[in-house]
């Protein structure tokens, strides 16, 4: 597992694109697990949150439903 620290007006689907050069559903919802409350932060992270990342994700895994940020 690695860390990242946020910078300013930063997006989740943003960040796992600029570590692992892509992003789908699989991607999304493998850090939502290493992070329960990261939805908490809204669509636009602040500066300076870690958040822990996978060490890999699968680029080729269907989608397998939404990942809803509110309920």
């Amino acid at each position: 597992m690695q860390t990242y620290k946020t910078k300013s007006g930063e997006v989740l689907d943003g960040l796992i694109y600029e570590v692992f050069g892509y992003c789908n559903d699989t991607a999304l919802a493998a850090v939502y697990a290493l992070n329960q409350n990261l939805a908490d932060y809204g669509p636009v992270l602040p500066a300076g949150l870690t958040i822990s990342l996978p060490d890999t994700i699968a680029t080729t895994a269907p989608n397998t439903g939404t990942i809803s940020l509110w309920d």
